[in-house]
């Protein structure tokens, strides 16, 4: 087992946060797509039509990015990844 890490992010764009967000915690393909989309303001209906999975999964990788990310809320989970320029909306 490795030694924990710490991270500290400072005011970047939101693509460059979003990048130490997923090295962080070690995020799966899924859930940086998933995450990446829902930065969009896509709902759970759409992210299920553009990933080509039903919204049950849908809503089963956002359980698991919560986890991961220990948030409890999209608008949480998007506040963190995208930080202070993220839109009013997620914060």
């Amino acid at each position: 087992m490795s030694a924990p890490i710490a991270v500290t992010v400072l005011d970047c764009l939101p693509a460059e946060r979003m990048e130490v967000i997923v090295r962080s915690f070690a995020l799966s393909p899924r859930e940086c797509q998933l995450l990446e989309l829902s930065a969009a303001g896509l709902d759970t209906a759409t992210l299920a039509r553009r990933l080509g999975i039903s919204r049950y999964t849908v809503q089963g990788v956002f359980k698991s990015l919560f986890g991961k990310c220990d948030v409890q809320s999209r608008g949480a989970l998007l506040a963190m990844a995208l930080g202070p320029l993220a839109p009013a909306v997620y914060r």
